[in-house]
């Protein structure tokens, strides 16, 4: 009964729709041998197809550039003491003869600051605020960071129960908060601006964490993890910045002209409605002899932002892939090219919707990402 309320509450938190029958974890290599292509653009035709191929995004790390900053870009980060962690440490069970039961015996018990944070930067010609929360681990010696990207949505129980997990098993943690990418209609331009910033500010908080917020960080296990939308921006994130050494991504996938054109996640379906209906530029073009307008329209927008654009330097580091081959929000073709990308790294492939993939994941397997991050 306690178990099927946890997860009746993790569906509810998440927006979760419905939960797959009889799910499997399925071998890549033979899903592929069996007809990946044949199966994932049986709507598509042949034709449709080989356009797609054609705008297939390659890495282009010259781009790194854009993210360039100089120190007197910051123009503050304030850092705030708001919370804390209860650990509670305990030892080995102990058999009780009276009562014929087993006891834990507490060894100890103590907390782990929680700080909200706030980096001010600029970013071109506007100002740009990251938020994020910081919990800062008092182990002695050096200590794993991890920086964790919430899914579309904002915060979740997956992501804050993750930096939780994270911090009591030794890691200092930040958790960014996402300003609502991808959450209302803005014209491409103004999107490409404010996913720019969050990345750069991203950058600049990770490259200077150390020194600005006295944290012992060992230097070799900085990574990030992150869910959806979270895993394509922590993706992108770790091509642009040689500092993070691992990525950990849930649900993530390259190609976003093609990932804002077959998405069926509403809100970014509405984007796409509201850019066809209101740019000027975009409704002079020929729509009806023009095969895949909208990629070819979005693509110069957003090859700085994603994944694909970075995969040279990504693809040296240590990543690990949740995906699965029903996910029509971050379509799987896309989970495919950004794994085949990365040189086919660690990977777990489900057969379930994206929400599914994730809760399954979150229930059973998140004592992986544990290892991954803190071994």
């Amino acid at each position: 009964m306690k178990f099927s309320l946890v997860v009746i509450t993790i569906f509810l938190l998440l927006g979760a729709k419905a939960y797959a029958i009889n799910p499997q974890e399925i071998d890549i290599e033979e899903y592929v041998e069996g007809g990946f292509f044949t199966k994932s653009f049986k709507e598509e035709s042949l034709e449709q197809l080989s356009n797609l191929l054609e705008l297939k995004p390659k890495s282009r790390p010259e781009l790194r550039e854009k993210y360039h900053y100089h120190q007197s870009d910051i123009i503050e980060n304030d850092l705030t003491e708001s919370d804390s962690i209860r650990h509670i440490v305990y030892g080995r069970a102990r058999f009780d003869g009276s009562t014929k039961t087993r006891k834990r015996k507490i060894e100890a018990i103590f907390h782990t600051p929680v700080f909200e944070g706030s980096l001010k930067i600029q970013s071109g010609s506007s100002e740009n605020t990251l938020n994020y929360r910081l919990i800062k681990n008092l182990t002695p010696g050096p200590r794993p960071l991890v920086i964790v990207f919430p899914p579309i949505m904002g915060a979740t129980t997956v992501d804050n129960s993750v930096a939780k997990q994270l911090a009591k098993n030794g890691a200092h943690v930040v958790h960014i908060e996402l300003q609502d990418l991808f959450t209302k209609p803005r014209p491409l331009k103004e999107l490409k601006a404010k996913f720019h910033a969050l990345l750069l500010s991203s950058k600049i908080l990770i490259e200077n964490l150390g020194t600005s917020q006295d944290l012992n960080i060992d230097e070799n296990k900085i990574g990030v993890f992150g869910v959806s939308l979270g895993g394509i921006v922590g993706a992108t994130l770790a091509g642009i910045t040689d500092k993070i050494k691992s990525a950990y991504l849930l649900g993530a996938g390259g190609n976003l002209s093609y990932i804002s054109e077959n998405s069926t996640r509403d809100s970014v379906s509405q984007l796409k409605d509201f850019i066809q209906s209101q740019d000027e530029k975009f409704k002079e073009l020929d729509l009806a002899t023009n095969d895949n307008t909208w990629m070819k329209y979005s693509a110069p927008f957003f090859e700085e932002l994603d994944p694909l654009s970075f995969t040279d330097q990504l693809k040296n580091k240590k990543v690990f892939m949740l995906m699965s081959s029903e996910d029509t929000t971050v379509p799987f073709v896309t989970q495919f090219e950004l794994w085949e990308a990365l040189d086919r790294p660690e990977h777990m492939l489900f057969s379930m919707s994206h929400i599914s993939m994730i809760v399954r994941w979150f229930l059973e397997e998140r004592n992986h990402m544990v290892d991954f991050f803190i071994d």
